[in-house]
């Protein structure tokens, strides 16, 4: 019987999925979740049941893979991305991405409220800009953005 290195719950679900791939004749693969004395940490399972001469599951050969860090950087990724969408698509000015030829990659919402809907966002993302950048009498910058037409 498997016991050894397996905390509960996970030795119950390692032997669910052993009865059940057991007669399948199939690898499975799962992550789990254990507390250990140490902390928790999340593992990729992998199982394979082996056989006899006669087709007949005598055990299984396994492994698991450490992938708690993984985890937690994907979660935190999760996170950031969460955080970065709230706040572009709840800024009160227009925030826009273009590539370096002028295209236009990604537009906040708030263009529509902005320019009063004569402009969309949907409708900009992918059309090309060109940006001029000028000295005002009072020594601040003005900048002036125009769609490239012939790319409408």
């Amino acid at each position: 019987m498997l016991t050894g290195g397996y905390p509960e719950p996970a030795l119950t679900l390692v032997l669910e999925k052993f009865e059940r791939q057991s007669e399948k004749k199939k690898v499975v693969r799962w992550e789990a979740t254990s507390e250990y004395p140490t902390g928790t940490l999340i593992g990729e399972v992998s199982i394979a049941p082996v056989f006899d001469d006669t087709l007949h599951c005598i055990g299984l050969v396994g492994s698991v893979h450490d992938i708690t860090e993984r985890k937690r950087a994907e979660d935190q990724v999760r996170k950031s991305e969460a955080k970065y969408r709230n706040i572009f698509e709840n800024v009160q000015d227009v925030y826009y991405e273009a590539s370096i030829d002028g295209t236009i990659l990604e537009v906040s919402p708030s263009i529509e409220i902005i320019s009063k809907g004569q402009y969309h966002k949907d409708d900009l993302i992918g059309s090309r800009c060109t940006i001029s950048m000028r000295r005002l009498a009072n020594g601040r910058l003005f900048y002036q953005h125009s769609r490239s037409e012939e790319m409408l």
